[in-house]
């Protein structure tokens, strides 16, 4: 069982009434059917794994459960050279995309405008960028990367890109190109 065999009465009738009592909806509503009730009783293994379901076949977690895995390589290099990793994306943007504004550089990162603001401000700080007033509205913004910031840039994308291949060992380089593919055909901004 779920709880183990004895259960403080609030807890009873939510295994009864949501489990044994529902075959066609969950208590949130949700089809499921009764061998996936089952399946809810069902203890870990005895080698203390446990049963992941269909969490597999989900894109959500196996996309979660990759950036982690990427995260475990990438984040310990990028914090030996001072950087996170949104700063390195965010320089990257920058130096991809010379005076730009704040909301341009917000919505291309995919953060909002405060953080976006906070982490040009922490690259500003490093030497990696510098801002101006722009010519034909001097309330806005410019933002662009030093020659330090495009060096930095570069080095940073280079150590990611060494630690992320590790993850990548295994595939083939078709495979490899059709995973990109892919991700990117995924990640597109929606058009509705």
């Amino acid at each position: 069982m779920l709880f183990g065999s004895e259960l403080p009465a609030c807890f009873r009738f939510v295994e009864v009434s949501a489990i044994d009592a529902c075959s066609d909806t969950s208590s949130h509503g949700e089809p499921w059917s009764r061998i996936e009730a089952e399946q809810m009783r069902q203890s870990p293994a005895p080698d203390g794994t446990l049963d992941l379901g269909e969490l597999p076949e989900i894109l959500g977690y196996l996309l979660r459960l990759s950036a982690r895995a990427s995260d475990q390589l990438v984040l310990p290099v990028l914090r030996e050279n001072g950087f996170t990793r949104a700063e390195v994306t965010a320089l990257l943007i920058v130096c991809y995309n010379p005076d730009r504004s704040l909301q341009a550089l917000a919505r291309a990162i995919g953060i909002e405008m405060p953080a976006t603001q906070r982490l040009l401000n922490a690259l500003h700080t490093k030497g990696h960028v510098t801002r101006r007033n722009a010519e034909h509205d001097r309330r806005l913004t410019l933002y662009r990367a030093t020659e330090s910031g495009h060096l930095e840039a570069e080095r940073m994308k280079r150590l990611s890109n060494q630690q992320d291949r590790r993850l990548l060992e295994g595939l083939t380089t078709e495979e490899q190109q059709e995973l990109f593919r892919l991700l990117r055909h995924i990640s597109r901004p929606s058009s509705t």
